[in-house]
């Protein structure tokens, strides 16, 4: 007895339909799309904040420039807060709360240079040359200028 293989129908297992390999294919496109457009903000975002860096390198910063929590020179509009007639500024709300209640003693910097304790709001800032993302805050141009020697030799 012969069977005629014409008569029967192979079945194949097919593991992902036309539709389903079409949706994962979109999906797939999808996520690497959103991947890169992340990517290429935190890029862009960098060079901004390098930037910023950059444009204050060995002059004084001003200080609306910089959140004085983090100590942070930001490429975005800070906000200020007046406490006892000196005037703080912050990336945000949280920062600013800190300042109003000096929570940590934020308020407070200590010159690099002499060691004394002042006040923020009317210290001189300058970008910290070991560290160019982060600011310093000194008493005056000159101690500035004498700290700037003393790393130096």
């Amino acid at each position: 007895m012969r069977r005629n293989k014409s008569h029967i129908k192979k079945q194949r297992h097919v593991l992902w339909s036309k539709k389903e390999k079409r949706l994962l294919f979109i999906s797939g496109i999808t996520c690497l799309l959103i991947i890169s457009l992340g990517y290429y903000s935190s890029i862009k975002r960098s060079i901004k904040y390098e930037n910023a860096y950059k444009a204050y390198e060995g002059m004084e910063v001003p200080d609306s420039v910089v959140c004085m929590i983090s100590n942070l020179v930001k490429p975005i509009a800070m906000s200020s807060i007046t406490v006892q007639n000196d005037v703080y500024w912050g990336c945000c709300d949280k920062c600013l709360n800190r300042l109003n209640y000096n929570i940590g003693n934020v308020q407070f910097a200590t010159d690099p240079y002499s060691g004394k304790r002042l006040k923020k709001s009317e210290a001189i800032i300058h970008i910290n040359p070991s560290d160019k993302r982060t600011v310093l805050y000194f008493e005056s141009e000159e101690s500035y200028d004498n700290f700037l020697v003393h790393i130096n030799n």
